[in-house]
């Protein structure tokens, strides 16, 4: 139970929770900002924290992609040796005997 509640979780902060940031960004981008540069103001610093966290998505989500395509790449060579092995076998492992 504990797993699927978990696995939840991860769905929703990664497919739930960047639209709905995405969406703020865009929808309070141009606002009227009370200090001059935004430093102290509440908008301009969620603004800034929803950025950093789909940035960190982002980056999340390809080092998953990458590794998935890297681990896919393996399992394929892997599967064509199998196809091929028997070019790749020696005598010995075939036990095979030579006499004269």
């Amino acid at each position: 139970m504990h797993k699927r509640l978990i696995v939840f979780a991860l769905l929703f902060c990664f497919f739930v929770v960047p639209p709905l940031e995405a969406a703020f960004i865009s929808i309070h981008a141009d606002h009227y900002c009370v200090v001059e540069y935004g430093e102290s103001c509440p908008v301009c610093v969620t603004i800034h924290h929803a950025g950093n966290l789909l940035k960190q998505i982002r980056d999340a989500a390809s080092i998953i992609f990458f590794a998935g395509a890297g681990l896919f790449a393996v399992t394929v060579a892997r599967k064509k040796l199998e196809l091929f092995g028997n070019y790749l076998t020696t005598l010995v492992d075939v036990k095979a005997r030579m006499n004269n």
